[in-house]
């Protein structure tokens, strides 16, 4: 009697039936997923889902929803597993706490709507962790959990690195994880199960002391590589001297291709303009600017007195380098060859 109570009681918290028929979606199903953490916590999921056949159903969810995440509606509920863990801790003398608690919801659409209810929490001390072994044996102490209704599924998953040992009552395992459909009965103390570490078949080891153990066989021959390298290669023995290819490449007595040795204007433009000479460095101006430029133009892109460029200018009109043309007050400097066009 005192086990179908806490059934009772369980159901009608996780479920939500104290909720207005007519307010409540049809419910379609419910999972407890419990994955077991190496230090013996346990992340607890339980998932409530809804069928959604109307829009009405639609509105009731939406005014569930509300209220479930604001935990004050139906639907899932922490206080439960409060009062287990409250229970579980006193019959195992653990230190046993309720924290981490989450609620979510959601509605996904596929071949039908459905409306889900998620509440997650983490249950410390959870299951009893030993050198090789996580037991979660004495976790259902009292029989708190009760039975499996035909709606209802719960999968305990194993610790990274663990594997299945024992499980009572016996069921399938899915993805690595115990997977009990209801209905499904339990006696006092169910469902039990023990995990054990993997070990490496035919070495004995757990997995990740043996993937470290061969990384530090094939670091270690790698740097005993790498020093017989470098001594052999000091005392000169074991160093293969580059081969020498036979092939040598035939002279040929074919011109350079046109233009090999000119200067193309862009050469000349990524000349240093430090190792012309002054007069280099008007001819260049004046190239740049199509030939012609101002003699106030000359003394601003040159940055020089305009002495300086009177003079520099004067004794290249006198060598023929350039030519003025008096515009004005203005002087007009060009290339020889810009002026006879």
């Amino acid at each position: 009697m005192r086990r179908a109570l806490l059934v009772g009681v369980l159901l009608a918290l996780l479920l939500g039936v104290a909720a207005p028929a007519a307010a409540t979606p049809t419910h379609e199903e419910t999972t407890f997923a419990v994955e077991i953490q190496e230090t013996g916590d346990a992340v607890w999921t339980v998932s409530t889902s809804y069928t959604l056949e109307s829009d009405a159903d639609r509105a009731a969810f939406d005014q569930l929803r509300s209220e479930f995440e604001a935990g004050t509606g139906p639907g899932p509920s922490v206080d439960t597993f409060r009062s287990a863990a409250d229970q579980v801790a006193a019959q195992t003398d653990r230190d046993m706490e309720i924290t981490a608690v989450d609620r979510s919801s959601s509605v996904t659409e596929s071949e039908n709507v459905t409306g889900t209810l998620t509440l997650t929490f983490t249950w410390t001390n959870f299951a009893v962790v030993t050198e090789k072994q996580v037991s979660v044996e004495s976790a259902f102490a009292g029989g708190w959990f009760g039975d499996l209704a035909a709606d209802q599924t719960l999968t305990i998953e194993p610790p990274s690195g663990y594997r299945v040992q024992t499980a009572t009552p016996s069921t399938d395992i899915v993805d690595g994880a115990l997977c009990w459909n209801g209905p499904q009965q339990f006696e006092a103390g169910e469902p039990g199960v023990v995990f054990e570490t993997v070990t490496v078949p035919g070495i004995g080891l757990d997995p990740m002391v043996a993937l470290g153990l061969l990384a530090a066989v094939v670091g270690g021959g790698l740097l005993l590589l790498g020093w017989r390298n470098d001594y052999l290669g000091g005392l000169g023995i074991g160093t293969a001297a580059p081969e020498e290819s036979d092939e040598t490449t035939p002279p040929t007595d074919e011109p350079p291709a046109a233009g090999a040795g000119e200067q193309s204007e862009s050469d000349t433009a990524a000349v240093d303009t430090d190792l012309l000479s002054d007069e280099e460095r008007v001819e260049r101006l004046l190239r740049e600017n199509d030939g012609r430029m101002k003699q106030a133009r000359i003394v601003e892109e040159t940055r020089w007195s305009n002495a300086k460029v009177s003079q520099l200018l004067s004794a290249m009109e006198a060598a023929g380098r350039v030519e003025k043309l008096r515009i004005g007050r203005e002087n007009l400097i060009s290339l020889p060859e810009e002026s006879e066009e």
